[in-house]
């Protein structure tokens, strides 16, 4: 006859960051979007980045949404960065998502809401780069970093709030013109100076990824943002980074 001398129960505890797929309600209403949410695994009050995809990235079912894997925060994040931030990203059928369906989801939505420190990043390419400045004309707070921006009217921005502005725009831009970027700042930091910086490279109507990679440092954004270092001039980068799937990055000289 056997006997039983012990038994052993072994628990594996594992923890991971990723992006999770969700259906976001948008409006009081009940209108719906899809989307990614990105938080933490440690309990906590974490800053929150909204990001806006381009005209590139459109669509409206659970399938298209995976294009938002392919460019902005969530590129790294499928890559294996673990930010200490909740990060918001829904898809629009046409153009890039209106900021009051974001702004609803970060007054509403438990797991943004209850998760928020107080502290928000606003911030999108072309279509999206437009995005993230109407949430600056709304007032919305935060800081706001708008890349390769679509342009918007702007009479609509209070300049006597001192906005915290880091805009990424390609002095060669052929889509939306880098004019537009240039009059932002300057509008911008004649009344509040050194509040805001265009930082201007040579690459198109595209690169984001470049910027959005947390290896970035030529300034990284998301330390700009919320890690308080210093605001950098405007200026031109005089290089071009590759950069890989894995998040590093390999510079190329101009």
């Amino acid at each position: 006859m056997k006997k039983l001398l012990f038994i052993l129960f072994l628990v594996v505890s594992t923890t991971c960051n990723s992006q999770v797929k969700k259906l976001f309600k948008t409006a009081s209403w009940g209108n719906e979007k899809w989307g990614f949410i990105y938080k933490p695994v440690t309990p906590g009050k974490y800053p929150v980045i909204f990001f806006f995809h381009g005209a590139g990235e459109t669509g409206t079912d659970s399938n298209s949404v995976n294009s938002l894997l392919n460019i902005g925060p969530f590129h790294f994040i499928k890559n294996g960065w673990k930010p200490n931030y909740i990060i918001v990203a829904i898809q629009e059928k046409y153009w890039s998502p209106s900021v009051e369906l974001c702004k609803y989801i970060l007054d509403n939505e438990p797991e943004v809401k209850n998760g928020w420190n107080g502290k928000t990043l606003w911030t999108g390419l072309s279509a999206g780069g437009q995005r993230s400045i109407e949430a600056m004309a709304n007032k919305y707070s935060g800081v706001f970093v708008p890349m390769s921006p679509a342009a918007i009217d702007l009479s609509r921005i209070d300049v006597t709030i001192p906005f915290r502005v880091l805009d990424f725009h390609a002095d060669n831009d052929n889509v939306c013109p880098y004019k537009f970027s240039v009059e932002l700042i300057d509008l911008l930091n004649k009344v509040n100076p050194g509040k805001s910086s265009l930082i201007t490279y040579h690459g198109g109507h595209s690169q984001w990824n470049d910027f959005y990679n947390p290896n970035f440092n030529n300034p990284n954004m998301y330390k700009w943002a919320f890690d308080s270092i210093p605001l950098p001039p405007t200026k031109k980068l005089l290089f071009t980074l590759k950069v890989y799937d894995d998040g590093s990055t390999e510079k190329i000289q101009n």
